[in-house]
């Protein structure tokens, strides 16, 4: 029962099959001071100043999109002069500068807009740059997606290889409020609990969807060195690689997440999106530590070492039952974002207990830290978590 730790995650309706004490990744505006016109975008005096002789020419355009509550500061080359009127999807934009051959304008208000048609324009003529600008839907204090790196020490004498395992990850969401990276849990000291083989869930905040960029992979810099993310076998959105080394992630060391080739905000670059470092914990109840696992009913307390040193704690447990055929299932799955003062008690919210006498727990105890940065698309936040758990299994009275 005891005889492996190898990586199996593989996601089903029925659940997700392991092998027994396998370690695994969790289941997965500016305002410019004008009055607002009737389509939510400022009104502004467009009459042309007299004619320069130049016929505008757009050559390029960058970054090719911003929020739908405008203010997104856009720069244009070509050839230009001091008359123009730029306009995106037929609304004025606010000129900064013109030379010429750099034009930077700020854009317009223009919500539920998309991809839209931008057009410079003066007495001697006009260019449009058809498609030129895409805008997304303002995410400001939302969460559209998240970098994680997390190390994972098993504890106790009956993991036939206890060496740390490290893991990163990387998903972009469609902005929600679902606070993502507090473990789904609804509140502080809260858990979200999801049976797996009846298909209900309590305690989740709401469902987070996952955003399809059509890249072929995520890599993550930090001074010389990188990781390449290639998409899940079970997700090709969500960019996670088998176990890497630790010697590969820098203690201390902050990282960029950097998008390649994808149709959606491609060529996209995260400085310091996430740091490597997170403080770990001992637990000290259950004595997941010992020879053996533990012994725990229903519900159960758990204890650990220090208190306040991170963004927050968390206990999670993973419901383990055979499958059938040698394996393991993951019959249900607790997750609790707690305070971090060093004991918490897992309640009772299980939808079922034992099914075998096979079945176990296996419970993950640890701190999380957090950076956050700004997604430049839809200004949505994105999240580099660091975690480090502390890994014991649990026998269920």
């Amino acid at each position: 029962m005891m005889a492996t730790r190898s990586v199996v995650l593989l996601l089903a309706a029925a659940g997700c099959a392991l092998e027994p004490f396998s370690s695994y990744a969790p289941p997965a505006g500016i305002d410019s001071g004008g009055s607002e016109g009737p389509d939510g975008g400022e009104a502004t005096d467009t009459a042309a100043a007299p004619s320069s002789g130049v016929r505008p020419r757009v050559e390029s355009l960058s970054p090719a999109d911003g929020t739908d509550e405008g203010g997104t500061r856009v720069t244009l080359k070509g050839s230009f002069s001091q008359d123009v009127v730029v306009t995106f999807d037929g609304k004025p934009a606010d000129v900064v500068s013109v030379t010429s051959g750099v034009l930077v304008v700020e854009a317009p208000r223009n919500r539920d807009a998309g991809v839209v048609d931008v057009e410079v324009e003066n007495a001697e003529g006009a260019d449009v740059l058809l498609d030129g600008f895409r805008y997304w839907p303002d995410g400001t204090g939302l969460i559209g997606g998240i970098a994680e790196v997390g190390v994972l020490r098993f504890k106790g004498g009956y993991w036939i290889d206890a060496s740390p395992v490290a893991r990163a990850s990387t998903v972009f969401l469609d902005p929600t409020e679902a606070v993502f990276e507090r473990f789904f849990a609804p509140g502080l000291d809260q858990c979200f609990v999801v049976d797996l083989i009846g298909q209900t869930v309590s305690g989740a905040v709401s469902d987070q969807q996952v955003f399809g960029t059509g890249a072929p992979e995520v890599v993550w810099r930090s001074g010389g060195a990188s990781i390449v993310l290639p998409p899940a076998s079970y997700d090709p959105n969500i960019f996670a690689p088998d176990t890497i080394t630790l010697a590969s992630l820098s203690a201390g060391s902050l990282w960029s997440v950097e998008l390649r080739d994808g149709f959606e905000f491609p060529n996209l670059t995260l400085a310091d999106a996430v740091a490597t470092d997170a403080p770990g914990v001992e637990v000290t109840q259950p004595a997941i530590g010992g020879t053996n696992p533990p012994t725990v009913g229903r519900s159960f307390q758990v204890s650990w070492s220090g208190t306040g040193a991170s963004s927050g704690a968390f206990v999670e447990l993973y419901h383990l039952t055979p499958d059938g055929v040698g394996g393991l299932l993951v019959a249900q799955y607790m997750s609790c974002w707690v305070d971090d003062d060093g004991s918490f008690v897992v309640p009772d919210q299980w939808a079922r207990w034992i099914q075998t006498v096979d079945d176990y727990l296996e419970l993950h105890v640890g701190r999380s830290a957090y950076r956050e940065s700004a997604l430049p698309h839809n200004n949505a936040v994105f999240l580099g978590v660091a975690r480090t758990d502390a890994v014991g299994a649990l026998f269920m009275r």
